[in-house]
Protein backbone atom coordinates (compact mmCIF):
# COMPACT_ATOMS: atom_id res chain seq x y z
CA UNK A 1 0.00 0.00 0.00
CA UNK A 2 1.50 3.29 -1.16
CA UNK A 3 0.06 6.01 1.09
CA UNK A 4 1.47 8.80 -1.08
CA UNK A 5 -0.23 7.37 -4.18
CA UNK A 6 -3.52 7.03 -2.29
CA UNK A 7 -3.32 10.68 -1.23
CA UNK A 8 -2.52 11.74 -4.79
CA UNK A 9 -5.56 9.87 -6.10
CA UNK A 10 -7.78 11.41 -3.42
CA UNK A 11 -6.51 14.93 -4.12
CA UNK A 12 -6.93 14.41 -7.87
CA UNK A 13 -10.53 13.26 -7.50
CA UNK A 14 -11.31 16.13 -5.11
CA UNK A 15 -9.81 18.66 -7.52
CA UNK A 16 -11.91 17.32 -10.40
CA UNK A 17 -15.11 17.19 -8.33
CA UNK A 18 -14.31 20.74 -7.12
CA UNK A 19 -17.12 21.26 -4.60
CA UNK A 20 -16.02 24.87 -4.09
CA UNK A 21 -17.03 25.54 -7.68
CA UNK A 22 -20.53 24.26 -6.87
CA UNK A 23 -21.04 26.64 -3.94
CA UNK A 24 -22.55 29.54 -5.98
CA UNK A 25 -25.17 27.26 -7.53
CA UNK A 26 -25.90 25.63 -4.17
CA UNK A 27 -26.35 29.03 -2.51
CA UNK A 28 -28.63 30.15 -5.32
CA UNK A 29 -31.03 27.21 -5.11
CA UNK A 30 -31.10 27.31 -1.30
CA UNK A 31 -31.21 31.07 -0.70
CA UNK A 32 -34.85 31.00 0.47
CA UNK A 33 -34.58 27.69 2.32
CA UNK A 34 -34.39 26.92 6.03
CA UNK A 35 -31.29 25.38 7.61
CA UNK A 36 -33.06 22.02 7.75
CA UNK A 37 -33.87 22.18 4.03
CA UNK A 38 -30.30 23.23 3.19
CA UNK A 39 -28.96 20.25 5.15
CA UNK A 40 -31.36 17.96 3.31
CA UNK A 41 -30.36 19.31 -0.11
CA UNK A 42 -26.65 18.95 0.72
CA UNK A 43 -27.39 15.38 1.84
CA UNK A 44 -29.20 14.58 -1.43
CA UNK A 45 -26.26 15.95 -3.39
CA UNK A 46 -23.86 13.86 -1.32
CA UNK A 47 -25.88 10.66 -1.77
CA UNK A 48 -26.18 11.21 -5.52
CA UNK A 49 -22.43 11.84 -5.81
CA UNK A 50 -21.49 8.76 -3.77
CA UNK A 51 -23.82 6.47 -5.74
CA UNK A 52 -22.55 7.77 -9.08
CA UNK A 53 -18.85 7.58 -8.20
CA UNK A 54 -19.04 4.22 -6.41
CA UNK A 55 -21.35 2.65 -8.98
CA UNK A 56 -19.37 3.88 -11.96
CA UNK A 57 -16.00 2.91 -10.51
CA UNK A 58 -17.28 -0.60 -9.77
CA UNK A 59 -19.12 -1.24 -13.03
CA UNK A 60 -17.08 1.10 -15.17
CA UNK A 61 -16.64 0.82 -18.86
CA UNK A 62 -17.82 -2.80 -18.98
CA UNK A 63 -21.34 -1.76 -18.01
CA UNK A 64 -21.38 1.03 -20.58
CA UNK A 65 -20.04 -1.14 -23.38
CA UNK A 66 -21.99 -4.35 -22.70
CA UNK A 67 -25.33 -3.03 -21.47
CA UNK A 68 -25.86 0.42 -22.95
CA UNK A 69 -23.26 0.38 -25.74
CA UNK A 70 -22.13 3.79 -24.50
CA UNK A 71 -18.47 4.73 -24.50
CA UNK A 72 -16.63 7.12 -22.21
CA UNK A 73 -16.39 9.47 -25.18
CA UNK A 74 -20.21 9.57 -25.35
CA UNK A 75 -20.30 10.54 -21.68
CA UNK A 76 -17.68 13.24 -22.23
CA UNK A 77 -19.54 14.81 -25.17
CA UNK A 78 -23.02 14.64 -23.57
CA UNK A 79 -21.80 15.82 -20.17
CA UNK A 80 -19.70 18.55 -21.75
CA UNK A 81 -22.65 19.82 -23.80
CA UNK A 82 -24.88 19.97 -20.70
CA UNK A 83 -22.18 21.73 -18.69
CA UNK A 84 -21.70 24.28 -21.48
CA UNK A 85 -25.41 25.13 -21.52
CA UNK A 86 -25.48 25.46 -17.72
CA UNK A 87 -22.39 27.67 -17.67
CA UNK A 88 -23.73 29.98 -20.41
CA UNK A 89 -27.05 30.36 -18.57
CA UNK A 90 -25.19 31.15 -15.34
CA UNK A 91 -23.13 33.83 -17.10
CA UNK A 92 -25.93 35.67 -18.93
CA UNK A 93 -28.89 35.27 -16.57
CA UNK A 94 -30.13 37.90 -14.12
CA UNK A 95 -28.94 36.63 -10.74
CA UNK A 96 -31.52 38.78 -9.00
CA UNK A 97 -34.32 36.52 -10.20
CA UNK A 98 -35.04 33.04 -8.92
CA UNK A 99 -35.77 31.25 -12.17
CA UNK A 100 -35.56 27.47 -12.25
CA UNK A 101 -38.58 26.83 -14.46
CA UNK A 102 -40.60 25.21 -11.69
CA UNK A 103 -37.91 22.69 -10.75
CA UNK A 104 -37.55 22.13 -7.02
CA UNK A 105 -34.30 22.66 -5.16
CA UNK A 106 -34.21 18.96 -4.25
CA UNK A 107 -34.34 18.00 -7.93
CA UNK A 108 -31.69 20.57 -8.81
CA UNK A 109 -29.44 19.10 -6.11
CA UNK A 110 -29.30 15.84 -8.07
CA UNK A 111 -29.24 17.32 -11.59
CA UNK A 112 -27.33 19.44 -12.41
CA UNK A 113 -25.57 20.07 -9.06
CA UNK A 114 -24.48 16.51 -8.25
CA UNK A 115 -24.34 15.48 -11.92
CA UNK A 116 -22.75 16.80 -14.04
CA UNK A 117 -21.60 19.94 -12.15
CA UNK A 118 -19.72 18.08 -9.38
CA UNK A 119 -19.66 14.46 -10.46
CA UNK A 120 -19.11 14.85 -14.18
CA UNK A 121 -17.37 12.89 -16.92
CA UNK A 122 -13.93 13.74 -15.58
CA UNK A 123 -14.61 12.49 -12.06
CA UNK A 124 -16.39 9.36 -13.36
CA UNK A 125 -13.44 8.46 -15.55
CA UNK A 126 -11.05 9.21 -12.67
CA UNK A 127 -13.04 6.93 -10.34
CA UNK A 128 -12.64 4.07 -12.83
CA UNK A 129 -8.88 4.65 -13.02
CA UNK A 130 -8.59 4.76 -9.22
CA UNK A 131 -10.57 1.53 -8.95
CA UNK A 132 -8.20 -0.17 -11.40
CA UNK A 133 -5.15 1.08 -9.49
CA UNK A 134 -6.25 0.73 -5.87
CA UNK A 135 -8.83 -2.05 -5.91
CA UNK A 136 -12.33 -2.07 -4.48
CA UNK A 137 -11.71 -1.28 -0.79
CA UNK A 138 -9.24 1.60 -1.16
CA UNK A 139 -11.13 3.17 -4.05
CA UNK A 140 -14.32 3.16 -1.97
CA UNK A 141 -12.44 4.80 0.94
CA UNK A 142 -11.13 7.51 -1.41
CA UNK A 143 -14.57 8.12 -2.91
CA UNK A 144 -16.18 8.29 0.53
CA UNK A 145 -13.55 10.74 1.81
CA UNK A 146 -13.93 13.02 -1.21
CA UNK A 147 -17.73 12.88 -1.04
CA UNK A 148 -17.70 13.78 2.67
CA UNK A 149 -15.56 16.82 1.81
CA UNK A 150 -18.09 17.67 -0.89
CA UNK A 151 -20.96 17.47 1.60
CA UNK A 152 -19.13 19.59 4.20
CA UNK A 153 -18.27 22.26 1.61
CA UNK A 154 -21.89 22.56 0.49
CA UNK A 155 -23.36 22.31 3.98
CA UNK A 156 -21.17 25.13 5.28
CA UNK A 157 -21.05 27.09 2.04
CA UNK A 158 -22.75 30.13 3.55
CA UNK A 159 -20.13 30.87 6.22
CA UNK A 160 -17.40 30.16 3.67
CA UNK A 161 -18.82 32.77 1.35
CA UNK A 162 -19.25 35.35 4.12
CA UNK A 163 -15.50 35.86 3.86
CA UNK A 164 -15.93 36.89 0.23
CA UNK A 165 -19.05 39.05 0.44
CA UNK A 166 -22.00 39.44 -1.93
CA UNK A 167 -20.07 41.11 -4.75
CA UNK A 168 -17.23 38.64 -4.40
CA UNK A 169 -19.74 35.81 -4.52
CA UNK A 170 -21.24 37.09 -7.78
CA UNK A 171 -17.84 37.65 -9.37
CA UNK A 172 -16.60 34.25 -8.23
CA UNK A 173 -19.76 32.62 -9.61
CA UNK A 174 -19.27 34.23 -13.04
CA UNK A 175 -15.57 33.35 -13.13
CA UNK A 176 -16.34 29.77 -12.19
CA UNK A 177 -18.98 29.64 -14.92
CA UNK A 178 -16.40 30.73 -17.50
CA UNK A 179 -13.97 28.10 -16.22
CA UNK A 180 -16.79 25.55 -16.29
CA UNK A 181 -17.51 26.48 -19.90
CA UNK A 182 -13.85 25.91 -20.76
CA UNK A 183 -13.92 22.51 -19.04
CA UNK A 184 -17.10 21.66 -20.95
CA UNK A 185 -15.46 22.55 -24.27
CA UNK A 186 -12.46 20.41 -23.33
CA UNK A 187 -14.73 17.45 -22.57
CA UNK A 188 -16.50 17.84 -25.90
CA UNK A 189 -13.30 18.25 -27.88
CA UNK A 190 -11.51 15.30 -26.26
CA UNK A 191 -14.57 13.13 -26.93
CA UNK A 192 -14.74 14.20 -30.57
CA UNK A 193 -10.98 13.85 -31.02
CA UNK A 194 -11.11 10.30 -29.68
CA UNK A 195 -13.86 9.46 -32.18
CA UNK A 196 -11.85 10.89 -35.06
CA UNK A 197 -8.80 8.86 -34.07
Amino acid sequence: MDFREIMQDAITLFAIVNPIGGIPFFLEITKNKSEKEKTHIAYLTWVTGVVLLAGFSFAGQAMLDLVFHITLNDIKIAGGALLLVISILNIVKNTGKDEHHGVSASELSAVPLAFPLLVGPGSLVTSVIIFQKQGFLLSMVIILAVSVCMWATLRYSEPLFKFIGEMGTKVFSKVMSVILAAIAVRFIMTGITSYLK
